[in-house]
C-alpha cells in the first residue's frame, strides 16, 4: 500500500506529496488538479479519525453554543445521555414512562438463511475495524443495558441496527443534507468537480464509553456494543 494512503488524517495535512487542504482550496489562490486526490485503501479502514484532529477542529469552528458543542465532541465523543428526554408511551403494546430507556432485550429480525454469513461478515468488519467491541458472552455476563434486533435489508444487502426503541427517548433534532440544487452557488462553469461514493462517514465519531451500554446487539451467543455513532438503519 503506498504511504500516502496510510497517513492519518492530520499527519497528512500539509505534505506536498498530498492535495492541498480544503482551507488552501477555499482561498482562491489555488486549482487542485482532481487526480492528485488521495484515494486511501477501504482495506485500512479506522474508526474514530475524526478525534486525532482536534487542534484542526479548534480553528474552524466558532465559538457559538454549536461550534463549543462540535468541539467537545472531536475531543471527548459523542454522550448519547445529552440527547434524552421524557418519553410517556406505548412500544409494541408495552408501556414507558421514564427519563431514560429501561433495560430491554429484544430478539433480531428473522433473517434469511442465505444472508446469516454475510451478516456475521458485516460484523467480524466492524469488530476489526473498533467500530464495535466484545461486551461478553450470553449466559457469562449481564447483558448491555439495551440490546436491539439485527436486520437486514436484502435487496442491496444492508445490515439494519434497529434503534426504533432507543429513539423513542432521543430528542429530535431535524437538519438536511446538503444536495446537488446547490452547487450552481459554488461553482462556476468550467470548474473540476468529481464525484465519490462514501460509507461508514458516521464511524468516524466516537461515543463515551457511558454511551456505548445503550448500543448493544446480541448475534451468535455474543453480546457486542457500538463505540461509535451508528446512524444507518437506524
Amino acid at each position: 500500500m503506498d504511504r500516502q494512503q496510510s497517513l492519518g488524517p492530520c499527519e497528512a495535512q500539509g505534505r506536498d506529496t498530498l492535495a492541498p487542504s480544503v482551507i488552501d482550496a477555499l482561498s482562491g489562490n489555488l486549482v487542485p488538479d482532481p487526480l492528485s486526490a488521495p484515494a486511501r485503501d477501504p482495506g485500512e479502514f479506522r474508526v474514530g479519525t475524526i478525534h486525532e484532529c482536534t487542534q484542526f477542529w479548534d480553528t474552524v469552528v466558532t465559538s457559538s453554543e454549536m461550534g463549543l458543542l462540535v468541539k467537545e465532541w472531536a475531543k471527548n465523543g459523542v454522550s448519547i445521555l445529552d440527547f434524552f428526554q421524557h418519553f410517556s408511551g406505548t412500544y409494541e403494546g408495552a408501556r414507558f414512562d421514564s427519563r431514560t430507556p429501561p433495560r430491554m432485550q429484544f430478539k433480531n429480525h428473522a433473517i434469511p438463511d442465505h444472508l446469516i454469513p454475510w451478516i456475521s461478515g458485516k460484523i467480524q468488519d466492524e469488530l476489526r475495524w473498533g467500530a464495535i467491541r466484545v461486551w461478553g458472552k450470553e449466559g457469562e455476563c449481564s447483558p448491555p443495558h439495551l440490546v436491539m434486533p439485527v436486520g437486514v435489508e436484502p435487496a442491496k444487502p444492508r445490515k439494519i441496527n434497529d434503534a426504533r426503541f432507543l429513539n423513542l427517548w432521543c430528542k429530535d433534532i431535524p437538519f438536511t443534507y446538503e444536495s446537488v440544487t446547490m452547487l450552481p452557488q459554488i461553482l462556476e462553469v468550467g470548474d473540476p468537480a468529481f464525484i465519490m461514493d462514501q460509507a461508514n462517514g458516521f464511524f468516524h465519531v466516537m461515543l463515551t464509553e457511558e454511551s456505548q451500554q445503550y448500543m448493544g446487539f446480541l448475534w451468535d451467543g455474543v453480546y457486542y456494543v457500538y463505540t461509535v455513532l451508528n446512524l444507518d438503519g437506524s
